[in-house]
């Protein structure tokens, strides 16, 4: 239960996250990550080269990864 309830706070977490990125990666995101596409199915489904699927899935873990050091997780809770 209790796994659960961290699970469920670390995906809140995260969507949170995400909603600070630029529209763009948050697709990338999204598709590839949460849809389960690979670039070239994704290229494919927003009519962008593979390249700038990599290009932008790289700025978006990057972003992340930096949102996540900059924002403790506690204060995202509170955000609304």
């Amino acid at each position: 239960m209790a796994a659960r309830i961290d699970d469920e706070r670390e995906a809140n977490r995260l969507r949170e996250l995400l909603r600070k990125l630029p529209r763009h990666e948050q697709e990338i995101v999204e598709l590839c990550f949460w849809s389960g596409l690979d670039a070239q199915s994704a290229a494919v489904a927003l009519g962008v080269p593979l390249g700038t699927v990599k290009s932008r899935l790289a700025r978006a873990r990057k972003r992340l990864r930096d949102l996540s050091v900059a924002v403790p997780s506690d204060s995202l809770e509170n955000l609304s």
